[in-house]
């Protein structure tokens, strides 16, 4: 997904020889910027399971300085953190959940409108003095708190903040950002010129796809963008910004130039070669003509899977935003998603998966996505997900893979909410127990009960203090031990808390951490 234009992180300078404004986006040139975008990954690793609105959207601004770059990076670890809206059972538990679901609620506005409904008949208006009782009275299985909690779950600011896949690491958000700069310029671009790199019919095939007008010219390839009927170049700049990427991925093209439309003023961009070099990964996947008919048999056919039924709860989508890690990037031709799981869907050729098995198992540690192969493979490469593209049965492949992989009914270990606030408490190593009823909404003595399905060997649940990793209580650990030892088998809780408080930060149960670290010492001979 690209920038929106007003973002987008730029110097506009005038030559002074030809009088022409030329644009300088904002590549990241020097390695000046990843402490600063790791620390921006460790603060959303930290703020996981963290309601929206108790988050600081201004602090990433005030790290990175610039609001246009900062807004850009938080765009791109988007990718990775998003926020998700909690369900019922999320709250209340599965049993308490399902059975307001007898009821016919099921989700928030389920409950709002059978309160609209109770106050019309109460004569439309509910008086503040009687809103609690109107709220306890309002369905047997809630009370007070737990009704004004379900009533407004879809709002906003209730939602959480969770983190899909593995932890990014800088390079990647660096390669998205970069990648993501240059296509954000060539979707506003009324022209793009590049320099010819490869076969001729192969660049007008691929334009031809993307409904993009191209001219060659010896040597120079010139792709068109098109105005919409409101003057916008960025609806069909984004098969423009396809079109090209593709053809830079796979050699077709080098490097060039582009005119960029913001407002009504028009910008030269230099993409010489060290700029192409910067902003692409240095292997690019995208579907191979002799693959597109197939492609489009699939479709069709993945659409008659979803009319039958087969398909229950996922979602489709054609050309998709590209995935990427800093080793390669991958244009899928679909996307297929449910909830909080994308997949993308790439064809190729069994030739080509041959040829580059071990890169694309590369990326298959790091990005979502399954290969629908054109041609026999004696064996699939160990670590990619691999089904035929070219059978009659393709699409129901697909469909039985995912009914087996990601079953509608799977009951998960801990709800995703529960895990991210687990990752929280990994990336920070401990979560204070007032912090934890913040987050779970509910008093510190309740917060036990609510972590209960977080079974995680690597955490532990300390009353009174929090939840703690256990490489945080191994340094807690090793801590108790020094001062033991430097006291001679004694210990003195006065300086052991100091040395532990600039450990563990703000938190107003460290003596509950004290007093488990000393149930845990043995006695000092």
């Amino acid at each position: 997904m690209a920038f929106r234009t007003q973002d987008l992180p730029r110097t506009i300078r005038r030559d002074k020889r030809t009088g022409a404004r030329r644009l300088y986006p904002r590549f990241l040139r020097d390695d000046a910027i990843k402490p600063q975008v790791g620390i921006a990954i460790r603060f959303f690793e930290t703020k996981l399971g963290l309601l929206r609105r108790d988050l600081e959207p201004d602090v990433l601004i005030q790290l990175f300085g610039e609001p246009r770059f900062a807004r850009c990076l938080v765009a791109c670890l988007a990718r990775a953190y998003r926020y998700r809206t909690r369900r019922f059972a999320d709250l209340i538990g599965e049993e308490r959940a399902a059975a307001l679901g007898e009821r016919g609620l099921h989700t928030p506005r389920d409950l709002r409108a059978l309160a609209y409904a109770r106050a019309n008949e109460a004569g439309g208006y509910v008086a503040p003095t009687e809103r609690a009782a109107f709220l306890a009275n309002l369905v047997p299985e809630l009370d007070l708190v737990e009704a004004e909690q379900l009533l407004y779950l879809d709002a906003p600011d209730q939602a959480v903040l969770m983190r899909v896949g593995p932890v990014p690491t800088v390079e990647e958000i660096l390669a998205l950002y970069h990648l993501r700069l240059l296509e954000s310029l060539l979707r506003i671009a009324p022209t793009a010129s590049f320099a010819l790199r490869g076969d001729r019919a192969q660049i007008e095939a691929v334009a031809a796809r993307h409904d993009v007008r191209v001219e060659i010219e010896r040597k120079t390839v010139t792709l068109h963008g098109k105005q919409d009927a409101i003057g916008s170049w960025s609806r069909h700049g984004g098969r423009v910004a396809r079109a090209a990427l593709t053809l830079l991925g796979i050699g077709a093209l080098g490097p060039g130039a582009a005119v960029v439309s913001i407002g009504d003023e028009g910008f030269d961009v230099t993409l010489d070669a060290a700029t192409l070099a910067l902003a692409l990964p240095p292997h690019g996947w995208s579907a191979p003509a002799p693959t597109w008919a197939e492609a489009e048999s699939f479709l069709n056919d993945l659409h008659a899977e979803r009319r039958a039924g087969h398909l229950d709860g996922w979602r489709l989508r054609r050309w998709p935003a590209p995935q990427v890690t800093e080793r390669g990037v991958i244009w899928p031709e679909y996307l297929i998603g449910r909830g909080q799981i994308a997949i993308g869907l790439l064809p190729l050729t069994a030739t080509q998966l041959r040829a580059e098995a071990d890169a694309l198992v590369t990326l298959a540690e790091r990005l979502p996505f399954i290969v629908l192969v054109k041609g026999t493979l004696r064996a699939v490469p160990v670590g990619l997900t691999v089904l035929r593209l070219d059978t009659d049965h393709a699409a129901a492949d697909l469909a039985d893979y995912l009914a087996r992989t990601f079953p509608q009914n799977a009951t998960e270990a801990a709800p995703e909410w529960l895990s991210s606030l687990g990752d929280a408490a990994r990336a920070a190593g401990s979560l204070a127990e007032s912090d934890l009823a913040r987050q779970l909404d509910c008093p510190e003595e309740m917060v036990a009960e609510r972590l209960a399905g977080l079974a995680a060997p690597d955490l532990l649940y300390i009353d009174g203090f929090g939840l703690c990793a256990d490489d945080f209580l191994t340094r807690a650990r090793a801590l108790e031990e020094a001062e033991v030892a430097r006291n001679g088998g004694r210990l003195d809780l006065g300086t052991l808390g100091r040395k532990l408080r600039t450990l563990v930060g703000r938190n107003e149960g460290l003596h509950a951490l004290i007093a488990h670290l000393s149930g845990e010492l043995q006695s000092a001979a």
